[in-house]
């Protein structure tokens, strides 16, 4: 059972970006949107659901890292994002490691 932590249920805007279309920039522009976001101070989290295919880690250049989770007493699992710069990075690359490449 996975559960979501108290930390994260709360939030003021969402950025969603998405496409019918593979090879469209999705993953570039919400990277580019990303950091500059938090060049205004902003707290940012990306949620990267390409399941495929998650290229977060390629464009962040954190391609070795991975979620780290924690199972409690009563075995309900909170899983946490890798942190970078500031951005709180959600993605299966960072649950199994690949070798493609966007």
């Amino acid at each position: 059972m996975l559960a979501a932590s108290p930390k994260y249920d709360t939030h003021k805007t969402n950025i969603i970006i998405f496409a019918g279309k593979g090879g469209s920039g999705k993953s570039f522009l919400v990277h580019k949107i990303a950091l500059e976001l938090t060049k205004m101070n902003l707290k940012i989290g990306v949620f990267d659901a390409d399941l495929f295919f998650p290229s977060q880690p390629f464009y962040f250049e954190i391609e070795n890292e991975l979620m780290s989770a924690e199972t409690n007493q009563h075995g309900i699992t909170t899983a946490f994002p890798v942190t970078y710069l500031g951005i709180e990075i959600v993605s299966m690359g960072f649950v199994h490691q690949q070798n493609n490449k966007p």
